[in-house]
Formats: C-alpha cells, structure tokens, sequence
C-alpha cells in the first residue's frame, strides 16, 4: 500500500484516504460488482450522484444497471472541455470483452440505451463486437475529495501517453483507495495509486500483467473471489490474469466460500481455495461518511 507522501498536504489528516494509506487497508476484495458497463460521455458538472444529470431518468437508470450487475458512468476527457452537442456512450459487457457505442444528445436517447441493459438484451449481443481498452481514472471531487486531489494528476499522467483510451470517471466506488483506476473492458479495479505510479501499473495491464500490490480485484467476480484470485498469482509467482478463470464459488459457512479456480501455463489446473470473510473495526471510510462503518477483508487458505 501506497505511503504519505508531501503531496498528500492538500488532504487533512481526516480525509479517508489518508486514514486508510495510515492504516494499510487491504485493497483485495473491495473492487463492486461489475460485469458490465453504461458509460456515457458527460463533460460536466457532475453532481454529487452522477445520474442526477439525467433528471427523472436517474433513479431508473441505478436501479435497473444494479440488477443486472452494470455500472453505469459518466466520463470526460481530462483537461479538456467539450463544446460537441453530441456525446459517446458505450455499453461494455466485461464477461465477453465486447461493446457497443454510438452518439446521445438528449435524455430519450439515454432511456433507448438503458433499454440495451436488459429489455433489448439479445439486441445488444447482436450489436456487440470486440471492445478497445478504456482507462478510467474516479475524479469526482462532489462525492469525495480525495478522488479528486489523488485522480486528477493520475488521469493527466496517463493522457498523455494514451490519449485516446483515458478518461476521468464519477464515482467508481472505494474512495478511500484513491487514485482509484478501473481497466475496461475485463472490469479491473486498481487503488492506493499515486500518479508517478500509475503508468507502470496501466501499461503493465494493457500487456496483460497484474499488478498485485495495487489489485483490488475484478469486478467479474464476488469479493471472495476477488482474494483468491489475488493469492493463487502471489503463491505461484504470476501476474497473468488471463491465465486464470473462477469456474465456482461455493458458501461453506457463515462468511467462508471454497473458490475454485482453473489455470494454465504458471499455474495449475486446478485449485480450491477457501476464503473467509473478517469485519474490520469501524472507521471512517468516505470524506462523506459521518459515522463509522466496518469494512470487510478476507484470508485465504488452501
């Protein structure tokens, strides 16, 4: 995990990421379900809950991406504003790697999009084909300062050498693990990242090597999942996400899941880990937070 470093003068003590670097939160496990994505291009302002900007649409739009595992985005290009009267959206499905996009200008073309979600599902898989790489880097200063102080160098950084794949993101959740980054369209979510560390850490991505210091884990798969994932690569010395697929989780207890993963090259065919879930003591967790909430971390055993 990231230490303080003078930079982080522009956050108080009290900032959550600044607790949670003192603290050595573990990263692993905390990356939210994401199986896939509703990106649409907004250049801003952002409210506090982005979907606001989409006005009575909002509320249905959350809801209906939560249950089936989307999250839905707003993103921006860094540092640059945006005199089009059109913008891009992209519906990503990280399972399969494939997207489909195409150009808004209004709220009823939102509500046509949304519909891809799951009442024009089979439409959308028609429309699919294989998806570029998109970098998102959380800056949303409304919702918690410390994305933006920590996500805004970060997306500067990384614009420059890929301008065409980054992109300033709303809230991608886990905002005391800023800079907070998330790797489309395989749904991983990197954290604890300063900018000086960012590159290394995408490019490492793009050329399909994890890096596990900063992994939270894939939004593809449960939390548990998450950790197993995370200590099969540690125990075995590899770094090839792709060389690995979950093919089960299984509740064996109150807290406790078996994982079954298969693997290749590096690592073995198969293997069954258990993982078990633990509350850590309350703390605060986001700048906006003004109680005290217990986070989870998991162990894992063979």
């Amino acid at each position: 995990m990231t230490s303080l470093r003078p930079a982080d003068d522009r956050l108080g003590p009290d900032t959550c990421s600044v607790g949670a670097r003192l603290r050595r939160d573990p990263l692993v496990g905390s990356a939210p379900p994401a199986r896939g994505w509703l990106v649409f291009e907004h250049p801003g302002p952002w409210p506090t809950k982005a979907s606001a900007v989409f006005g009575s649409l909002g509320p249905q739009l959350d809801a209906r991406t939560l249950a089936q595992e989307v999250r839905p985005m707003l993103v921006r290009r860094p540092g640059r504003e945006s005199p089009a009267t059109a913008w891009s959206w992209w519906f990503v499905d990280s399972v399969t790697s494939t997207w489909t996009t195409g150009l808004w200008t209004a709220v009823d073309d939102v509500d046509r999009v949304l519909d891809l979600v799951d009442v024009r599902r089979e439409e959308a898989r028609e429309r699919m084909t294989p998806a570029d790489p998109m970098i998102l880097v959380c800056t949303h200063a409304k919702h918690d300062v410390c994305c933006a102080v920590r996500g805004r160098p970060i997306a500067a950084d990384l614009a420059r050498r890929w301008p065409e794949l980054v992109w300033e993101c709303s809230h991608l959740g886990g905002d005391r693990f800023a800079g907070n980054v998330a790797m489309l369209p395989d749904s991983t979510f990197y954290g604890g990242l300063e900018a000086d560390q960012a590159e290394q850490v995408v490019a490492d991505h793009l050329a399909g090597m994890v890096s596990l210091e900063y992994y939270r884990g894939s939004g593809k798969h449960t939390s548990a999942a998450q950790a197993a994932v995370a200590e099969l690569l540690r125990r075995h010395g590899s770094r090839r996400l792709h060389d690995l697929e979950v093919v089960g989780v299984h509740a064996v207890g109150d807290g406790v899941w078996d994982i079954d993963i298969e693997g290749v090259g590096d690592l073995p065919p198969r293997t069954t880990l258990t993982v078990e879930r633990h509350w850590r003591a309350p703390e605060r967790l986001t700048c906006s937070g003004l109680e005290p909430k217990k986070a989870a971390e998991y162990a894992v055993r063979a």
